[in-house]
């Protein structure tokens, strides 16, 4: 048996060194906690080609900085036998670090006799294997018949089998969700975070209006649209047609109107809406916005409209949003490990559950809009008659809020308010952007 530490002082970089051991093994296996190497990290995919020699198999921590898309490239080059810890200590205020396996092994077979075993500080980093962080590990040569050899096998074979679950490309979504303290996601759909919602007439052929224009009545509505040319989708519901329609569209243009600002000359009639009044946006037919429209709008966002997407519907999100892919595990194999009772009771291991079905409730809402859309129609043409002041709604709100209210000292967005309450608007319009939107896979 030989033992010698490594990397040397003056040779910090192991990619050379490793990657001969790889493309001339026989066979591999190892853990690590993180795997951050992409399939080209080694020359001829060394890495790649090692986990596809019999009996091979690799184990890695599914936590940060572990990239899931980089083991992604791995299965598709053929390296099926990858597993990924599921288990975690539950983090809390006191303890942010959530891994659990931590052991980084690498174990060569050279022979049918001689192995090399690395055992130390080396993850599956660029900064551990070129050389850049300072790590230290032993490499260990000797035969199958040393006892080293052995119990190394039987721990690598025992984290595979009781900790660890087998990488699977249909979960990559989820395996990035779990990568989070914090992950919580709908194991059947995609929650879209931009989503814009309006209403209005003729709005089953939106693409061919290309542009459309929104005007922010509030600076809080505008945060989503700071970021130019970034994807957003535009949910819309036709009152006259009683349909919904969803589109993706991107953000062309967005600033702020007013003096000394980014102004904006509105020379063509545009379909545009007001949001940020606290209910549902109406998208007006094409109209020439006049000064009063401007005067009155904190923000403009210009949408360029892309495509209409097919197939969709819309849930609402489960009434239990405690729900996380990481579930309290009682019984668990570091239970075994750690016998004495005051281990048991300082750490809370959690298990990745991503198995597990979410229940949720389809939203009819076509019935729903149906019954209020008057009310909402009403609550438009009230606001367009504020708009219509003109330059009083800037300069005089405490004594327009009076005249048009009978009430002194009031807010614009009090006053639109005021008006939804008196439409008796339901509330729950407030959280159509957070509804999730799923796109289903059937023929049109």
């Amino acid at each position: 048996m030989e033992i010698n530490l490594i990397p040397a002082l003056n040779a910090p970089n192991l990619k050379i060194k490793l990657e001969g051991l790889l493309i001339n093994c026989k066979s591999f296996i190892g853990c690590t906690a993180f795997w951050s190497i992409n399939i080209d990290f080694f020359s001829f995919k060394a890495f790649g080609r090692a986990l596809l020699k019999p009996n091979s198999f690799f184990c890695a921590d599914i936590q940060l900085p572990t990239n899931i898309d980089k083991i992604l490239e791995y299965y598709k080059y053929g390296a099926t036998e990858i597993y990924l810890h599921q288990y975690r200590q539950a983090p809390n205020e006191y303890s942010q670090n959530t891994n659990l396996l931590h052991s980084k092994i690498l174990v060569f077979e050279l022979s049918d006799t001689e192995v090399e075993i690395w055992i130390g500080s080396h993850n599956l980093t660029n900064y551990a294997i070129s050389g850049l962080n300072l790590e230290a590990s032993l490499s260990i040569k000797c035969t199958k018949s040393d006892k080293i050899y052995q119990d190394i096998c039987t721990y690598l074979k025992y984290v595979r089998d009781n900790f660890c679950f087998k990488f699977d490309p249909n979960n990559v979504d989820i395996y990035k969700q779990l990568q989070t303290r914090d992950a919580t996601k709908d194991t059947e759909g995609i929650e879209l975070k931009n989503v814009v919602t309006l209403i209005g007439k003729n709005m089953q052929d939106l693409q061919k209006e290309q542009i459309i224009q929104l005007l922010s009545l509030n600076h809080r509505e505008f945060a989503k649209f700071k970021e130019l040319y970034s994807e957003i989708y535009l949910h819309t519901y036709d009152i006259a047609l009683d349909k919904e329609y969803l589109y993706k569209c991107s953000i062309e243009q967005a600033g702020r109107v007013g003096k000394d600002k980014l102004e904006i000359d509105f020379i063509n009639p545009i379909r545009f809406a007001y949001i940020g009044t606290g209910t549902l946006a109406l998208l007006k037919e094409e109209t020439k916005l006049t000064k009063e429209i401007i005067d009155i709008s904190c923000y403009f966002v210009k949408i360029s409209i892309a495509y209409q997407i097919p197939n969709f519907e819309i849930y609402l999100k489960p009434s239990d949003d405690s729900f996380s892919f990481w579930q309290s595990e009682k019984i668990n194999p570091y239970t075994h490990r750690l016998r004495t009772s005051e281990n048991k009771n300082n750490y809370t291991i959690q298990k990745a559950t991503f198995d597990r079905v979410i229940s949720k409730k389809k939203v009819d809402i076509n019935t729903e809009w149906f019954n209020f859309k008057t009310n909402l129609e009403e609550f438009y043409r009230e606001l367009e008659n504020l708009i219509s002041m003109g330059t009083e709604l800037m300069i005089h709100k405490q004594s327009l809020a009076k005249n048009y209210l009978g009430e002194e000292k009031m807010q614009f967005s009090d006053i639109l308010k005021k008006i939804k309450d008196q439409l008796n608007l339901p509330n729950y319009l407030k959280s159509q952007v957070a509804r999730i939107i799923i796109e289903l896979d059937k023929p049109k």
